[in-house]
């Protein structure tokens, strides 16, 4: 969401020490306060961004995997500590999925079936553009944290990434499977999805799960309709449902309610949903290989052209023409 903010965990100065990276230097560099981390704050999107963009240029084209793979139990912050004390992966990633906004400017969305679980990961445009490795860092993460609770060197079926990382090697190595172009997203077995975490811990889940409820329930409460109405938008537009009903219900309010919040607020549903698709539309144009039929099916459009026609209504110019403007 625009107006949201996330926090700063005392964990990240572990994990940036325990890199060799020097705190006060990167905070500098970044803009931000130097006693960030003493005071617990948060940071808004920008600042969260900026901080990452000054790590990700400290490491190099390898930080996402040196990130990734530096997290250890003493760095986790509260919702990553619940997913651990989750059954299974499918369990901690539905945990992650409710959570995921209290830590980072991202949100998952799954498919879990009898055959296989993907997630994607997903953020909203209008908070800025992603920076450099951000997608990949949470990919590895995600799949360290899954090898970590198992105690097995589980593969994923695939991976893409948007965009490829420059040295796609090492990432081979890590994942055990290449790399492609596309969303940032895993898939899994189902077998591998359900394996026991040997982490697994309910006592532990029910110390958590009051305290994060309470921050999240903060959280929305300080949100705009406009905001929530984006950050659901966002998550399910690529799952082929954005109709108003099922948008209202997953804001657990009536639909009437939300047009009548979203009048209050100067808008109204048909336009955030067409902002909502312009902005995921650029996003996947500029950060993506998907062709445009395959943007289309993510947007919730029958097809191609209607996806095109759409695009240059709204933008004055066509999905082919952004494509291929120069890299801002």
């Amino acid at each position: 969401m625009v107006g949201q903010r996330f926090a700063v965990a005392p964990g990240w100065q572990l994990l940036l020490k325990d890199l060799g990276l020097s705190v006060s230097c990167l905070l500098k560099k970044a803009g931000l306060s130097a006693d960030l981390f003493a005071r617990q704050t948060s940071l808004a999107p920008a600042e969260y961004f900026r901080l990452w963009a000054v790590v990700h240029d400290s490491l190099g084209p390898t930080a996402p995997l040196l990130l990734g793979q530096a997290f250890s139990t003493e760095s986790f912050s509260p919702p990553i500590f619940a997913s651990l004390c989750s059954q299974d992966f499918n369990q901690a990633l539905t945990r992650l999925q409710k959570y995921k906004p209290l830590i980072g400017p991202m949100r998952l969305t799954l498919n879990i079936s009898a055959e296989s679980t993907r997630l994607e990961l997903h953020f909203d445009p209008a908070i800025g553009s992603l920076p450099p490795g951000l997608g990949a860092a949470e990919l590895v993460f995600l799949v360290k944290l899954l090898r970590l609770a198992t105690r097995e060197q589980v593969v994923p079926l695939a991976v893409s990434m948007a965009p490829l990382p420059t040295e796609l090697v090492p990432f081979e190595a890590f994942f055990g499977v290449r790399p492609q172009a596309g969303i940032n997203s895993l898939t899994f077995s189902a077998s591998d999805a359900r394996r026991s975490f040997l982490t697994f811990d309910g006592a532990m889940w029910d110390f958590f799960e009051p305290g994060l409820n309470q921050r999240l329930a903060e959280l929305s409460s300080k949100a705009s309709a406009r905001e929530r109405l984006a950050a659901v938008l966002f998550e399910l537009l690529p799952s082929g449902d954005s109709r108003i009903d099922t948008v209202a219900r997953r804001l657990a309010m009536s639909r009437r309610s939300l047009q009548r919040q979203l009048a209050a607020e100067g808008t109204h549903f048909q336009a955030e949903l067409g902002d909502a698709r312009v902005k995921l539309a650029r996003n996947y144009l500029g950060q993506s290989a998907l062709s445009l039929q395959e943007i289309a099916f993510l947007l919730g459009f029958s097809d191609g052209n209607a996806f095109m026609r759409f695009f240059k209504e709204r933008t004055g110019q066509t999905a082919g023409d952004y494509r291929q403007r120069p890299s801002q």
